[in-house]
């Protein structure tokens, strides 16, 4: 299979309807499909902040746990343990 079939659906062919190197797609074909590629990485940008924000709130919440643990005494560290465990998985994905 193609890795461009929507392209592929859209070649304007010489002559004998063969594909042909010199094949081509209209302006406006191309147009939208830079658009929508454009689009795309704008929204994986604007994921990629959230999930920086996300990252550094769960940061700000393991160091308040611990703090207020050390500080309280309330409990066995398990909850300590889950946003440790949960902030490093977060960096793991880092990248991907």
């Amino acid at each position: 299979m193609s890795k461009t079939p929507r392209t592929d659906e859209h070649i304007l062919h010489h002559g004998n309807g063969n594909w042909h190197p010199s094949a081509f797609v209209l302006a406006s074909f191309a147009r939208q499909i830079e658009t929508e590629l454009a689009e795309a990485r704008a929204e994986i940008e604007r994921k990629d902040k959230l999930i920086e924000q996300m990252r550094e709130a769960l940061e700000a919440c393991a160091e308040f746990i611990h703090y207020y643990d050390q500080e309280h005494n309330i409990g066995d560290g398990k909850v300590l343990e889950q946003a440790i465990a949960a902030l490093s998985a977060a960096e793991r994905n880092e990248g991907l």
